[in-house]
């Protein structure tokens, strides 16, 4: 038997793919198609562009330092500094990570298109069918939204009554608790348009989530990324009052909250494909206040239902990558249950438990056998959404998560106070 994919954890994948050969894509700036002497040079499924070229036809200033060996350009309110075959830029004076390093080839300094444009505040699309890449140097969503830009998912919004929303044609998959007073309505067709929807006792709409971009396209670009979100609901908040009572968000790189009116929008970022918008969740202000300190009250049907919660998530996030979805597994689950009460009743968080077992050993013990296993571990986190999120922003989590040869999975919460531990057991069982 073999186990793979352990690490612990405190706290739609998009790619673009071009074509090999380089020679056939064409760029548009504002809608003008560009003719550059280099061509486009692709690597690790990303697009540089000679950087003097771009910037010039853009109106930007392009400065190069021999003795530092960085290349430097500033436009209006936005300055870039790119060291070269360094994944690191400076944007503003802030450190921004690379996922491809700027390089020198023939004497001209090729930039990842995409981060250099954004970080200008340009937008990039591209477009498979025709293999152009077309960069909009003046966005259509800047500064504060009017109303009707507060995004609606799947065409449903807030305050409406359920039994009135022609969207939700079919039952709901799973209704399952909340820590708010509301319970979530799950819908989905075999996992693909995720959505849930938070109801109160009168049968409204009082919160939203997706992890499924195209489903608020109809108000907001699909595919957004930070800085954008920024622009259009102003910057993240980082505390919230209840009854007199204020709380303080730590800052997190997985997420932002964003106050609109009398709604708050959490947006959830893929930290692995440059920051875009993988999720997003509204909820009625005035419910979110209602809620006791972070987590809300503790319980068992609240535990049972994150595990499931959990489930729908993992499988939403795999069948978005083309991954069959898991199975839930009862044994993998009452292990993972005891893990998470272990750790909660003794205060310690790591896979080993206190008497040494590894979760292959708890495994061995339960009389599971498997020819593949996995252990993922999130403690601290809101809920399962914001769990999900955490650990798919983890490069050893996300490989559990995306990892198809895993058929099955069992999922336990347990409570220290009202602070939540998460175990995900991920099994392959043996045929």
């Amino acid at each position: 038997m073999k186990g793979i994919f352990i690490g612990g954890f405190f706290s739609f994948l998009l790619f673009f793919i071009f074509p090999a050969q380089t020679n056939a894509l064409q760029v548009t700036i504002d809608g003008e198609e560009q003719a550059f002497e280099q061509n486009v040079i692709i690597e690790n499924g990303r697009a540089l562009l000679p950087m003097r070229a771009l910037f010039e036809a853009i109106d930007a200033e392009v400065y190069w330092d021999q003795a530092q060996q960085e290349v430097s350009a500033s436009m209006g309110e936005y300055s870039l500094v790119l060291p070269i075959n360094r994944t690191e830029a400076f944007v503003n004076g802030q450190v921004k990570q690379l996922d491809t390093a700027v390089k020198l080839v023939n004497g001209r300094t090729f930039v990842p298109l995409r981060f250099v444009s954004q970080s200008i505040g340009a937008e990039v699309n591209y477009e498979g069918d025709t293999q152009q890449i077309h960069i909009t140097t003046e966005p259509k969503v800047k500064g504060e939204p009017p109303a009707e830009q507060l995004p609606s998912i799947a065409g449903i919004e807030l305050g409406e009554d359920i039994g009135e929303v022609d969207a939700l044609v079919e039952e709901a998959r799973r209704i399952t608790t909340s820590a708010y007073d509301f319970n979530w309505h799950t819908y989905h067709n075999q996992y693909e348009n995720f959505i849930q929807v938070g109801v109160n006792a009168e049968e409204e709409i009082v919160a939203l989530f997706t992890n499924e971009p195209t489903l608020w396209a109809d108000s907001l670009p699909a595919y957004l990324q930070e800085a954008e979100m920024n622009q259009l609901f102003g910057d993240s908040i980082s505390r919230i009052d209840k009854n007199g009572v204020s709380y303080q968000y730590e800052e997190k790189e997985e997420w932002s909250i964003h106050q609109f009116e009398d709604t708050y929008l959490t947006a959830f970022y893929d930290l692995q494909n440059e920051r875009e918008v993988t999720g997003m969740k509204l909820i009625d202000a005035d419910v979110k206040k209602e809620k006791d300190g972070f987590y809300g009250d503790p319980s068992t049907e609240l535990q049972e239902a994150y595990e499931w919660q959990m489930l729908d998530l993992l499988n939403a996030i795999r069948v978005k990558h083309g991954i069959e979805p898991l199975t839930w597994h009862e044994s993998a689950a009452r292990i993972a249950k005891a893990h998470s009460e272990d750790m909660a009743e003794n205060s310690y968080f790591a896979h080993d438990n206190l008497d040494g077992q590894s979760p292959f050993d708890r495994m061995r013990a339960a009389q599971i056998d498997y020819v593949r296993a996995g252990e993922n571990l999130a403690v601290g986190q809101i809920s399962s959404i914001y769990a999900t999120e955490d650990l798919l922003n983890s490069v050893t989590h996300r490989q559990n998560i995306l990892n198809a040869d895993f058929t099955h999975v069992g999922i336990g919460v347990a409570h220290e106070d009202d602070k939540p531990y998460f175990t995900q057991n991920y099994v392959t069982p043996t045929k």
